[in-house]
């Protein structure tokens, strides 16, 4: 037997070449179509709804102030004076352009965090993304910040400040708002 008998002759190939069932030219269209179609999703959602999941991500991560003016936290209870929160909500209408960071102080018991006083630290530099602050003080339950609007993720550099702020105080945490009644806190 030889070699010839084994393979299919050229003429034999291009038969089989021009002989793809109309069923099979069906599927390829479908297939290419399919991945076509999958890829302009993938890019529609990217850069059209890419802030879309931003904002998602931040709302399941971020807390919402109850009426007496408190928030549940995996951390405790951050209890807010209503003299404070309204100034903090009014600083916070107040420079919309920019970031403003906040220093608050109060009372520690049992996971309680009672917030009554606040400064506003010198400031160094102040965009809408971004605020550089002189370090809240020894004294401060709660290092905290404005984000812009539905913006509830805390940025690397937030992360960073909290690594510095609780070595002055290890009970404190950072927060930051980022809705007038929303709000996310950290600690470790």
């Amino acid at each position: 037997m030889s070699s010839a008998d084994i393979l299919p002759s050229e003429e034999e190939l291009i038969m089989e070449i021009k002989e793809v069932s109309p069923g099979r030219k069906r599927i390829r269209k479908f297939v290419i179509a399919s991945i076509a179609i999958f890829l302009l999703l993938l890019f529609v959602m990217y850069f059209v709804f890419g802030d879309v999941w931003h904002i998602l991500e931040g709302k399941i991560g971020s807390y919402q102030v109850d009426n007496d003016y408190s928030v549940q936290t995996e951390y405790g209870s951050i209890i807010f004076s209503e003299e404070v929160y309204n100034k903090i909500v009014f600083n916070y209408f107040d420079n919309q352009e920019t970031e403003v960071a906040f220093c608050l102080r109060g009372n520690l018991k049992n996971k309680e965090y009672y917030l009554d006083d606040f400064y506003i630290p010198p400031t160094k530099h102040q965009e809408v993304f971004s605020v550089t602050a002189e370090m809240c003080d020894k004294d401060t339950l709660v290092a905290f910040h404005t984000h812009p609007y539905k913006s509830c993720i805390f940025s690397s550099a937030d992360i960073n400040y909290y690594k510095s702020f609780s070595n002055l105080n290890p009970d404190g945490m950072i927060g930051l708002m980022c809705e007038p009644n929303r709000f996310t806190f950290y600690r470790e």
